[in-house]
């Protein structure tokens, strides 16, 4: 079975690699979710705010390769990333009327996009068809993020809501998923400058 795996094209295996390496990647779900959470009341805002945030994430994967290695940004990435968690839960408890966010991420997509492109590099580069590998993980990466976004934002969708609230999800759930994204996003980014430091 490994061997028949290994035979495989590289565009499916890399697919099926980047969608559940994807979903292993906690930190990319939890992004999803305060995006869907901080969205306004209509499903639409959910949906585009999370829609860039896949879309950029598929772009950074295949993209990635194209980043010169001196700029560390494997490391940099690793600094982006919990460093958003704490910006975008920061901004939905200050911001409680919701919005569609565009810039946010498109930003945060791509960089972790692109750190996730570096981790992959040496198993990209061992391969033949080395474009339909990173499409692959481009791909699988993309659309595990957007599946997952979508299974928050039905079940966020079904949840009792007042009439006049302008968020998409409930203030208690909103709060509920940024008190613990801003202290996991700020220890992340502590964590992860002193990490850097000890490699100095």
């Amino acid at each position: 079975d490994e061997m028949l795996a290994r035979n495989a094209p590289a565009f499916d295996r890399f697919l099926r690699d980047g969608a559940s390496d994807a979903f292993r990647r906690w930190p990319l779900a939890l992004l999803a979710l305060l995006l869907a959470v901080g969205s306004r009341r209509s499903t639409a805002s959910a949906f585009i705010s999370c829609g860039l945030f896949a879309l950029a994430v598929s772009g950074g994967i295949a993209l990635g390769h194209h980043v010169p290695p001196r700029f560390e940004i494997a490391g940099f990435a690793g600094l982006t990333v919990p460093l958003a968690l704490a910006y975008l839960a920061l901004d939905d408890l200050v911001h409680r009327e919701g919005r569609t966010r565009v810039l946010e991420p498109l930003v945060f997509g791509a960089v972790a996009g692109i750190g996730i492109s570096v981790q992959l590099a040496p198993d990209v580069a061992t391969e033949l068809q080395q474009y339909g590998a990173r499409a692959g993980a481009a791909l699988g990466g993309g659309l595990s993020v957007m599946v997952a976004a979508a299974l928050v934002i039905g079940t966020v969708r079904v949840l009792p809501r007042g009439a006049e609230e302008p968020s998409y999800a409930p203030p208690a759930v909103r709060a509920f998923v940024s008190v613990p994204a801003l202290l996991v996003g700020a220890w992340g980014f502590i964590q992860g400058i002193q990490i850097g430091r000890a490699h100095v």
